[in-house]
């Protein structure tokens, strides 16, 4: 019967290791969601334009926000949105509401990359997100 309780003791053991490795493995894998790109359209040079994207996800974590404009001298600016509910009588930006406007004086497509992060909570973690969006400007 002795015999019985230590080869069960022993399954045990094997069994949480297993669940160890697994949980250390898992928590390591980078879990960046990379987002299909989209095509804003096209704009002739020197016109202005002015556009209005939603990011998709929960929250997102102004601390980790970040945009990168390619040409950068493209004539294209980027802005976070006044936020709908703020507690505060001064306007929270919400930075899953960007606003992209500007006259783009170079020929081509700009690219406007969009890199963040959400909020977790009790259940989950945060998760990251990358996007990508085009705008071709025409002669």
């Amino acid at each position: 019967m002795e015999d019985w309780h230590l080869s069960r003791l022993d399954d045990m053991k094997k069994l949480i290791i297993f669940f160890i490795y697994t949980f250390i493995i898992s928590s390591c894998i980078d879990l960046t969601k990379r987002l299909d790109d989209e095509f804003l359209g096209v704009v002739k040079k020197n016109e202005l334009y002015s556009n209005i994207i939603e990011l998709p996800g929960n929250q997102v974590n102004e601390l980790t926000f970040r945009v990168n404009i390619e040409p950068v001298e493209s004539g294209i600016k980027w802005e976070a949105n006044n936020g709908k509910f703020f507690r505060t009588r001064t306007a929270k930006k919400d930075y899953g509401s960007i606003t992209i406007e500007g006259k783009p004086n170079t020929i081509g497509n700009i690219y406007i990359n969009f890199y963040w992060s959400t909020y977790g909570t009790n259940i989950s973690t945060g998760r990251k997100f990358q996007k990508r969006y085009i705008l071709k400007v025409e002669e």
